[in-house]
């Protein structure tokens, strides 16, 4: 008799002692947990942290969005639009309207994020239509786009291009109309033409005893053009405006 109720207090202890080491495992395991979900709650507020700063810089990037996108038919849309633009206008301001001022200073000339911005977006589409992919993700209007660049001529006079670009076609008018030297139309815009590849090529140019890239952007009448035919067409006297269209261009130092 005794021996029986031993052995029942012998297993209600060791059922006591299974239940407080499984409530101490649980409490250890909602510690580590509530450690674990502050550690990483301080890790997601660093992150929101860097995605905020990049989000802030790629904002400016997307600029170009605020520039209207019209086609080759529309072309007293773009008249009109370029017109509106003002005679002075600051860096900072030009920003905010989606135009891409080109800077003369070598120390700037990465050329700015707007047209990095619409640089990049056009040349995804290029790739986009010849391989048929039907989209471009992360974008909420495939294939359309406009810019519109800024130069100043050694006057201080303003020079506007407006590039818009449309189902893999790139459609360029400039606007001299605030040049008292320049005026090839009547009114000032000239329609440049239509072209099908946006390409950005180097060329080493020599300046005193130091070397400097020439980088240019030009639009190009063939799609899908390869590095070898571009350097092909552009050594040919003939083929500037016929085949292509240099866009702008700028010194960037060799280190």
């Amino acid at each position: 008799m005794y021996i029986m109720d031993f052995l029942k207090l012998k297993i209600g202890i060791r059922k006591y002692c299974q239940l407080f080491f499984m409530l101490m495992a649980i409490i250890l395991t909602i510690g580590t947990s509530q450690a674990a979900g502050s550690g990483a709650v301080k890790k997601t507020s660093v992150n929101m942290d860097k995605w905020a700063k990049t989000k802030k810089l790629e904002d400016k990037s997307l600029l170009y969005k605020k520039v209207p996108v019209y086609g080759k038919d529309e072309k007293q849309k773009i008249k009109k639009y370029l017109l509106s633009l003002p005679d002075k206008i600051t860096e900072e301001e030009a920003e905010k309207k989606g135009i891409a001022v080109q800077s003369y200073n070598f120390d700037k000339n990465n050329f700015n994020a707007v047209w990095q911005g619409f640089y990049k977006y056009a040349r995804e589409g290029e790739k986009a239509l010849i391989k048929k992919d039907g989209v471009i993700k992360c974008y909420a209007e495939p294939f359309k786009a406009a810019i519109v660049l800024l130069r100043y001529t050694t006057e201080g006079d303003i020079h506007y291009t407006y590039i818009s670009f449309i189902e893999g076609e790139y459609y360029v008018v400039a606007d001299y109309s605030r040049d008292k030297y320049m005026k090839s139309a009547p009114d000032g815009i000239d329609e440049i033409g239509t072209f099908k590849s946006l390409r950005k090529r180097r060329e080493i140019i020599k300046y005193g005893n130091k070397n400097y890239y020439d980088v240019i952007y030009s639009v190009f009448k063939k799609p899908g053009i390869s590095k070898k035919e571009i350097k092909r067409i552009i050594n040919k006297k003939d083929s500037y405006i016929g085949k292509y269209y240099n866009l702008f261009d700028y010194y960037k130092s060799i280190k």
